[in-house]
């Protein structure tokens, strides 16, 4: 289900997600932002420098019936995970996550170590 082509990920790099504003049964959708580390914490990484928030989870089904979309494609999500995002996202912001199954291409080894 997921047609999103992960880029590389560089040491001392992350993937954060940024989770635009949504409500009810409006779809899904975010930025991936690639983020290094020891610019992000001195606050000059391309204007994201607010704190985020880190979610890794394992429950439910791990089906991927449903998707968030992003720019350049879907990535799939377990329904739980789709309704943790839906009921965490602003009305009026975006909201800056973590989170393992989305910002971690889950096909590279190297990046789940």
């Amino acid at each position: 289900m997921s047609s999103f082509k992960y880029s590389i990920l560089e040491k001392g790099y992350i993937r954060l997600l940024e989770l635009m504003p949504g409500i009810g049964a409006v779809p899904l959708v975010g930025k991936l932002h690639l983020i290094r580390l020891d610019v992000f914490h001195s606050g000059a990484e391309r204007g994201i420098n607010k704190p985020f928030e880190a979610l890794s989870y394992i429950w439910g089904s791990d089906s991927k019936a449903r998707t968030l979309e992003l720019p350049t494609g879907s990535i799939g999500l377990t329904e739980s995970l789709y309704s943790f995002l839906s009921k965490v996202r602003r009305e009026d912001q975006s909201r800056l996550l973590w989170a393992d199954t989305v910002c971690i291409n889950q096909n590279n080894n190297l990046e789940k170590v």
